[in-house]
């Protein structure tokens, strides 16, 4: 019984230090900074998602990138989670919920030139972004859908990243790129043999070797999900959320 007390206290603070979570503690144990820091990087990454909610809400790319450019130096900068609800401890949720509120309060009328106080502006590469395509803008049923697809993009592309840079450190790019169709589908006998006469190897090495990235990448899926969680009680339906998602859009 001892140990398994030990085991959900140790639980609760890791969760506690992951970013959503730290940001979300601030009104119990205060190390501003690092919340700040925490809230910034989260809002740096997952700002896709809100920028394909507002362009399948039809904003035009220059008005959906003022419109979460501002929305994300209002938050960084009054840092004003009241509404946030522990119990709900979702950064995803909460994103999508207070973006809604913020462009219902009719965003246009705020600046942000006039705010930010010497912050600097988080980086949006809309431009990047439309260039490489919006496919949930033709494929979502609604500005919601939207961003739950590009919510699941951006995490799976985030992870995938991660992956390719261990395999870089490995010494293993090429392999990895020759493998990474694999990552999303599982392939055939025949893929696997003609990937593997490219890398010398067996059929059944390269399988073997794509079983493991799947893994590997599985683990780096979790570590990107649990960035956003403050509960650990809500990961797994996070998780299934996710792959529910992915196994729709990745094809």
């Amino acid at each position: 019984m001892a140990s398994g007390s030990a085991s959900e206290a140790d639980s609760q603070a890791y969760f506690q230090s992951t970013q959503w979570g730290l940001v979300l503690a601030t009104g119990q144990r205060t190390d501003e900074a690092a919340a700040a820091a925490a809230l910034a990087e989260l809002c740096a990454a997952y700002w896709p998602p809100l920028y394909a909610l507002a362009r399948r809400r039809g904003q035009a790319p220059a008005d959906a990138k003022d419109a979460v450019q501002g929305f994300l130096l209002e938050m960084i900068e009054r840092r004003n989670l009241s509404r946030a609800d522990p119990e709900r401890g979702r950064f995803r949720t909460y994103l999508q919920t207070a973006f809604r509120r913020y462009l219902y309060d009719d965003w246009e009328r705020a600046s942000a030139q006039k705010r930010g106080g010497g912050l600097r502006p988080v980086e949006l590469d809309a431009e990047g972004m439309e260039s490489r395509g919006l496919p949930e803008l033709a494929t979502s049923s609604s500005p919601e859908r939207a961003f739950e697809e590009r919510w699941a993009r951006t995490v799976w592309e985030r992870s995938v990243a991660a992956l390719s840079a261990q395999a870089e450190a490995r010494g293993k790019s090429a392999a990895f790129r020759s493998l990474r169709p694999f990552l999303s589908q599982e392939g055939t006998a025949e893929a696997y043999e003609a990937a593997g006469l490219a890398l010398g190897m067996s059929g059944g090495a390269v399988k073997t070797l794509v079983h493991r990235l799947r893994r590997e990448l599985g683990d780096l899926l979790r570590r990107e999900v649990e960035k956003t969680v403050q509960d650990p009680a809500d990961l797994p339906a996070e998780l299934h959320h996710l792959r529910t998602i992915l196994s729709e859009i990745l094809v």
